[in-house]
């Protein structure tokens, strides 16, 4: 887990926080996503910049997803963002979360380790 070092009005003004990579170009086509899937505006989108993380090799290591107070990381992130949107969304987070932690997790390294060539693809 991504050590907290949130000041804790950065927590309480918002009760449902994701934070993405604000300088990665797939991480804020991600989070525009979020942010037009998001019909009742529940997700606040927190560039990790403006947090107290820390990089590890010169890059963000995860998005962090905070809700009630607990945090999630990797595919345990995408999944509590995909059911927070609800809907079509909440089925599908639903679905990706069936399949065992360790895949997902390989399967979010993956992507993450190619977004740059994904963002060139969808652009």
């Amino acid at each position: 887990m991504i050590e907290s070092n949130l000041e804790g009005n950065e927590v309480n003004n918002a009760n449902i926080i994701l934070f993405f990579d604000g300088d990665c170009a797939f991480c804020l086509a991600c989070a525009s996503f979020v942010k037009k899937h998001d019909k009742k505006q529940l997700i606040t989108l927190r560039k990790l910049q403006e947090s107290k993380y820390e990089k590890k090799d010169g890059c963000y290591e995860s998005i962090l997803f905070i809700k009630d107070g607990e945090q999630s990381q990797f595919s345990s992130a995408v999944i509590g963002v995909l059911k927070t949107m609800g809907g079509f969304w909440w089925l599908v987070g639903t679905i990706i979360w069936i399949i065992p932690k360790p895949v997902r997790d390989w399967g979010y390294h993956f992507v993450g380790k190619r977004r740059h060539w994904f963002i060139k693809k969808i652009h």
